[in-house]
């Protein structure tokens, strides 16, 4: 009797640590434990820091190769920022002229993920004179922004919470970049909302990220953005 509950037993422990092994799932008690709390400082930065970092990634890719402004004529299967202690996921104004863009990508195990959501970069220009124009800039559109963001199946909750606005920094335009402004070093202001995932468990996991942005008058700038991130972590 007794062998056979061992038997029983060791059979019992296999299936569970073969859930664990073969099963892409969170090891952490919820998906709010995946997520780096807004007020820590994961990889040494604090989100605002690593939201400037986000940005300084995307003003970098060469116009010729950035799914902006249209993610249909790009033929890359996965885009995403791999040059940081952190994956960056792609800024979701990529989904403004597509109704969906999906993603799929081979990530490595050790790796936080950054997850942007709508964001708003407004530097000096010929309309932005002072940090004040700046400070009221960032913020027109995105208090319109409506976000779900959507990890293996689960809702990120109080997503809120995750919206910051910068310090003002220095943003650098490169020649020939992507929104095809001048070339240049300008004064800057940045609001949005960015998340920092904890590296996911290896297996195939799904990030969604849903935004609505409905501006009453103002029809021309309302958005409904579909991104979806097939990620293989290994």
């Amino acid at each position: 009797m007794k062998r056979f509950t061992i038997v029983w037993a060791c059979l019992f422990l296999i299936t569970a640590l073969s859930s664990l092994i073969f099963q892409p799932q969170f090891i952490f008690a919820t998906l709010q434990d995946q997520i780096y709390p807004p007020s820590s400082s994961p990889y040494g930065l604090p989100n605002k820091e690593w939201g400037i970092k986000h940005w300084e990634w995307w003003n970098s890719i060469p116009k010729e190769i950035s799914p902006y402004p249209n993610p249909k004529q790009w033929t890359y299967h996965c885009f995403m920022g791999l040059g940081y202690p952190v994956v960056m996921l792609v800024n979701p104004i990529v989904g403004e002229s597509a109704q969906n863009v999906v993603y799929d990508c081979t990530i490595p195990a050790d790796r936080g993920i950054l997850v942007s959501g709508i964001t708003e970069l407004c530097n000096y220009d010929e309309t932005h004179k002072t940090d004040e124009d700046l400070q009221k800039c960032v913020k027109q559109r995105n208090d319109w922004a409506k976000h779900q963001i959507i990890i293996d199946g689960k809702n990120v909750d109080n997503i809120e919470q995750y919206r910051v606005t910068t310090d003002f920094f220095n943003v650098t335009y490169p020649e020939d970049n992507m929104w095809t402004l001048p070339s240049g070093t300008y004064r800057a202001l940045l609001d949005g909302t960015w998340l920092m995932l904890k590296p996911l468990p290896v297996g195939d996991h799904k990030i969604e990220i849903h935004i609505v942005q409905v501006i009453p008058g103002r029809e021309s700038e309302n958005l409904f953005i579909n991104l979806v991130y097939n990620l293989h972590v290994v």
